[in-house]
Parts: structure tokens; sequence; C-alpha cells
């Protein structure tokens, strides 16, 4: 079996676990479930962690092989553990929402994200990633943009370039801030 082949029957099962735990915290934070919606994004977050630790065990045994890298592979990540992860962005986001009246243009949302967080930014996540336009942290909070109207925390039908909270994004904040 080649090394790829018996990456892909590792992560294939990984995958789906993802999967599962991100629809299952969905349906917790529609139902207003916070506990558990938080619960699942832990397990999220560990099952990212082992997917992207066997994505870099084959770029290593690739190396140590002497094989040339997958061109179709994922684009270089950051350090393990270096770059702020996408549910860090979900509060931050959600009170600058808040802030803003509910709604407001990406970049703006954006930028009151980083006057809320922007001292717990690492130097890692303010580098630009390989396009040489977009800064990581910036990038990261897109994509919790995604994972957050897919769990129902912000409108899915808001205008191309408006983030707007739901109203399950403000019960999840008001949980949030009363520690729920």
């Amino acid at each position: 079996m080649k090394t790829q082949e018996a990456l892909d029957a590792l992560l294939r099962p990984l995958r789906e676990a993802l999967g599962n735990a991100k629809e299952t915290g969905a349906l917790a934070i529609r139902q207003g479930r916070f506990a558990e919606a938080q619960s699942q994004l832990r397990r999220a977050e560990e099952i990212a962690d082992r997917i992207k630790q066997l994505e870099e065990l084959q770029h290593d045994w690739d190396r140590l092989l002497g094989q040339p890298p997958q061109a179709t592979g994922p684009r270089p990540r950051a350090p393990r553990g270096e770059r702020t992860p996408e549910p860090a962005f979900w509060v931050p986001i959600l009170a600058a929402l808040e802030e803003m009246g509910g709604s407001g243009p990406v970049g703006a949302v954006l930028d009151r994200v980083e006057r809320i967080i922007g001292s717990q930014l690492s130097d890692v996540d303010r580098q630009l990633l390989s396009d040489g336009r977009s800064v990581r942290w910036r990038n990261t909070a897109m994509w919790a943009r995604k994972d957050m109207v897919t769990t129902g925390l912000l409108e899915r039908n808001s205008p191309r370039g408006i983030w707007r909270i739901s109203d399950a994004g403000r019960a999840y904040l008001r949980g949030q801030k009363e520690g729920r």
C-alpha cells in the first residue's frame, strides 16, 4: 500500500468524525444547548489537530523517502499551536457585531475584532499568507465565520460582504458572557 493510500485510510474516518462533531455542535447551538456545543467544539478542535498531525507525518515521510512533495496538498501551515484557532474568534466576532448594532461590512467587523483581541494575536497570526496580501488571523477569522454561519450563529442570507448576527448568535454571546 502506498503511503498516500495508507494516510487516506487513516484520515477518512477522522474527517467524517470532524464533520459529525461540527453538525452536532451546530444543532446544539440552534437548540440553545451551549455547554454541549462547546464540548463538540473542543472535540472538533482535537480531531482537526490529529488530522493536521497526520498530514505533517505524510510530508515528513515523503521527505525522508526522497519523494517529491504532493503538488495537490494544502499550502504550508503555521507551526502547530502557534496560530489562533478558528473557534477563538467566535465570541470576538459576535461581540464586534453586537457593538455595531448587529451587522457590518467584513472589513469593519475584522477591524473591531482586532481591537478586541489584538493583544492576544501571536506573531504567526500577523504573518502574511503565501498570496502576499492576506494576513493569517484575518483569514482564520473568515473561516471561523463560515462555521458560524453553518452553526447558525451568523445569518446565512446576509448581503455579500456583510456579516449579521443571528438570534442564536446573540444567545450564544449572552451565554458566554454569563459563563454558561
